[in-house]
């Protein structure tokens, strides 16, 4: 009997749209060499609710992004909830998480730590860009996500953009 014959390739294109490919391609890349030092990144391709999340070591905090997913007309109240649970269920007592909310078809974003407690966890915004609406069935020009219901917060609210001008430059985005 013969070896079965692999049905895919994964390779850049698998991640990146046609019509975005050399951004993309290049973006890959930048994280490639600049990341090349961690030890370990885990690419998770599930609904968010129902991605295996693994333990790991308490010194290092763990970074999720989460791209827009999260907004409330694709995620809902009770699939928020179960990520949550499962995220919470990955850390230790101490250890931070950052949650990366990423606004679609925009460079905005939003910053999130959650500190697992003994009992529960915190989740503090650390920073939050405007979230412009881009969904068609939005009644507003901006939203909330579900972070926002249940995190603490500066007010005023730092914005993410204005945070890396004062590190790096990056221009901040209206």
């Amino acid at each position: 009997m013969s070896e079965p014959k692999a049905t895919h390739t994964t390779n850049p294109n698998t991640f990146c749209a046609e019509e975005q490919r050399d951004s993309c391609w290049s973006h890959l890349t930048e994280f490639q060499q600049t990341m090349g030092t961690l030890n370990k990144v885990q690419l998770n391709l599930a609904a968010l609710h129902e991605a295996n999340v693994l333990a790991s070591n308490a010194d290092v905090p763990k970074v999720f992004y989460l791209s827009n997913a999260i907004e409330n007309i694709y995620t809902n109240e009770e699939e928020f909830g179960r990520l949550m649970a499962r995220l919470e269920q990955s850390l230790v007592t101490g250890q931070h998480a950052f949650l990366i909310h990423h606004v679609g078809s925009y460079r905005n974003f939003g910053l999130y730590e959650m500190t697992k407690k003994e009992q529960g966890f915190d989740l503090v915004t650390r920073c939050r860009d405007k979230y412009v609406a881009t969904a068609t069935n939005r009644t507003g020009p901006t939203y909330e996500t579900w972070f926002d219901g249940i995190a603490t917060a500066a007010d005023p609210m730092p914005r993410c953009h204005d945070l890396l001008a004062q590190i790096d430059g990056t221009p901040t985005p209206k």
